[in-house]
């Protein structure tokens, strides 16, 4: 509406030739002018409104949704600094307690301590009551055999005093008395023993508890400077803390200024990116276009899982083939040492020379030995090709894989980049970046599975080893069973029994890891590719339900301009003004061919036609021609709301001057019903039906 409102055309001179006389007919002409800018301006003021409002409400809407989207990420900021705080102080509080539980421990183990040195001195205490109760009836028991002896030993004496004499039963009754006083002394020796052994019992416990006690003052002293240096501790981080919420807080009030400036500057954006909306119902198929390409990428990712997982079933197919070969080889291995001794036991029924049995059997088993080498030999080369052209393979195929994606994902962001608005930059942003995480979480199995094939490789390549190790076993063995051929038969026949025996539980204990090593890797490929699908299957949907929210989105924004229609009497207006200036084209056409009439008749016109019509310094133009060069001259119709203000100031200004200069004319009501009054303004309702007004 904005080019549309410079091109009005004013009340003025005409371009015709200049002449001295009006006529009716021009009057007429200026009269329909005069009322159809008048129309004009109304409808251009209720448009602009209309314009205005919207634009306005479009503004508060979007302000409201930055605001909105602030305040979000602002919370979440806040949230996010509360949990890391948490977080820190629940690690400072584990700290704590890990403290505390090793004061605990250590408690713990100072009561260990004195509960042992307690017991200690409980058996020392007990050792020593055993000890005096065991000399007690020891001293008992003497004094009783003592006694018992003496009244056994009393008629004897009595005989023998009677018999010897005197002099004898006062020897006898001299040395009873220093027996009797020698067992006297030991008695006393044993109490002062024990009494010394009980002192010292009862100063080893006085120093354990003493010992203990002060263990026990060190203990709480170091509980009390380890609680208060804790405290300190918390008093000063809850300090610097504060001061850290305190400068956060003001560094926040700062972010908040800027953040209002920006905002500020943003609302001057908005103005500017109100252009683009247009823009976007182009664009729609392109989006289109691509989302359909993403639907195939998705399918060709699924084909080559698909193609992954048949190229994994036939290389456990092939490592399955080659256990069994590798079987036989060791059944026919193992058929080797049962032929021996059926060929010792020919050897031995049939005498022959000793030098040609063992040159035989030397070349025999010399063969063998070689047949073994290569045999094992082409099994090592051909499995390490195959496992290397394998990974080769696989390699490919990722790389090109990846490439391909990271390709098709560089193009996406470059046609996204050059063809999205910024109202949709942060969703297509949003969904490159699921795609990368996909991507990443590609490479991550890819590498996963990469190294798991390593590993199989270093498996198998152990196997490899074990089974050369074996195989030097089985020559040392058929060596001693050459060496042992000469030997009787007996002897050789438990040999190869024992070997026989040996190789079986070898070869069993072998195909007992062989198989476990199979069967773990087996479950790790499902547990990978079951996890693999999940991802993949949870990755699609969430792409599905983005595009679904960006098609909504899109719909949105394409359905906002078709709510904003005009009122049902403007359309009846409008609709009304196109058909009376459908019926009054002939009219105008005849008005110009009597002006050309005019013009040719009456030359001297000009001068008196440019003294009446000079108080309008902005020609008009009446003749559909020349307003149809000068509206192809007009501006492209894309114009920001700022500009449309300034183009109804200069249509006003315009109009006041024309109202000041033009004379008064009467106002008709027969105007209004004449059909030649609307003729003016129909390439201006033209052009505002064409191009609408930018919102």
């Amino acid at each position: 509406m904005a080019s549309g409102i410079n091109k009005i055309p004013q009340p003025g001179t005409c371009n015709g030739s200049k002449a001295d006389h009006c006529s009716s007919a021009e009057e007429c002409n200026q009269e329909i002018h005069m009322k159809m800018c008048k129309k004009i301006a109304q409808l251009t003021k209720v448009i602009y409104a209309l314009n205005t409002k919207n634009d306005e409400h479009e503004a508060s809407i979007q302000a409201l949704k930055e605001a909105h989207q602030e305040e979000m990420q602002s919370i979440l900021t806040e949230t996010s600094e509360t949990i890391l705080q948490y977080k820190s102080k629940a690690g400072e509080e584990q700290e704590l307690r890990k403290h505390i539980q090793t004061l605990e421990d250590t408690l713990e183990q100072y009561k260990r301590l004195k509960e042992e040195a307690l017991a200690e001195v409980t058996m020392c205490r007990k050792q020593v009551q055993g000890r005096e109760l065991m000399t007690e009836t020891n001293h008992a028991d003497r004094i009783i055999s003592l006694s018992k002896e003496m009244l056994h030993m009393e008629p004897g004496f009595e005989d023998q005093l009677q018999t010897n004499g005197l002099g004898k039963k006062e020897k006898q009754s001299e040395n009873q008395s220093v027996e009797f006083q020698a067992i006297m002394n030991e008695m006393e020796n044993l109490k002062c023993e024990n009494r010394k052994l009980v002192e010292e019992y009862a100063q080893k416990a006085s120093r354990f508890q003493v010992s203990y006690e002060k263990e026990k003052e060190t203990l709480k002293k170091a509980m009390q400077q380890s609680v208060a240096d804790v405290c300190r501790q918390w008093q000063q981080r809850e300090t610097e803390q504060r001061k850290q919420s305190e400068a956060q807080e003001a560094a926040l009030q700062q972010q908040v200024k800027k953040l209002e400036a920006e905002l500020e500057a943003k609302h001057q954006k908005i103005n500017e990116l109100k252009k683009h909306s247009q823009k976007l119902k182009e664009r729609l198929q392109d989006l289109e276009k691509q989302l359909k390409e993403t639907q195939q990428e998705n399918a060709e990712s699924k084909n080559a899982v698909k193609k992954l997982e048949e190229e994994l079933t036939i290389a456990k197919e092939r490592l399955l083939l080659q256990e069994n070969e590798i079987l036989s080889k060791t059944g026919k291995c193992s058929a080797i040492p049962r032929s021996f001794p059926l060929l010792a036991y020919h050897c031995f029924l049939q005498p022959m020379d000793p030098a040609a049995v063992e040159n035989e059997n030397r070349k025999q088993h010399k063969e063998e030995l070689c047949k073994i080498k290569r045999q094992s030999e082409e099994e090592k080369k051909h499995l390490k090709e195959q496992l290397v052209k394998g990974l080769e393979d696989l390699v490919k195929k990722h790389t090109t894989e990846i490439k391909a994606v990271q390709a098709s994902m560089d193009a996406e962001r470059k046609k996204l980049q050059k063809n999205c608005s910024a109202s949709q930059k942060i969703s297509v942003f949003y969904r490159l970046h699921c795609l990368m995480y996909l991507l990443l979480l590609l490479l991550d199995s890819l590498r996963m599975e990469l190294s798991e094939q390593r590993a199989s490789c270093s498996c198998h390549k152990k196997e490899m080893e074990e089974l050369q190790e074996e195989l030097k076993n089985m020559r040392a063995l058929k060596k001693q069973q050459a060496s042992f051929q000469f030997l009787p038969h007996r002897h050789t026949v438990l040999l190869i029994r024992w070997y026989k025996f040996n190789f079986r539980l070898l070869e069993e204990e072998l195909k007992a890891k062989h198989k476990k090593e199979l069967d773990m890797l087996k479950q790790d490929h499902r547990k990978e590719i079951q996890n693999m699908v999940s991802d993949f299957s949870s990755a699609q949907t969430h792409l599905q339900a983005k595009i679904v929210s960006l098609e909504t989105e899109l719909k949105e924004v394409e359905e906002k301009p078709r709510k904003r229609e005009s009122r049902p009497e403007d359309l009846h207006l409008i609709g009304c003004l196109q058909d009376k200036l459908s019926e009054r084209e002939e009219i105008i056409k005849q008005l110009t061919d009597g002006r050309k009439f005019q013009h040719s008749l009456l030359p001297s016109a000009e001068s008196h036609r440019n003294r009446s019509f000079s108080f309008n310094p902005n020609p008009g133009f009446l003749t559909p021609t020349a307003k149809k060069k000068k509206m192809d001259d007009a501006p492209s119709r894309v114009v920001s709301v700022p500009n449309l203000a300034s183009y109804a100031k200069s249509f006003l200004s315009c109009d006041l001057r024309s109202k000041r200069n033009a004379p008064q004319i009467t106002k008709s009501t027969s105007l209004e019903q004449n059909p030649s009054c609307i003729k003016a303004c129909y390439p201006l309702v033209q052009a505002s039906d064409s191009k609408p007004a930018p919102r």
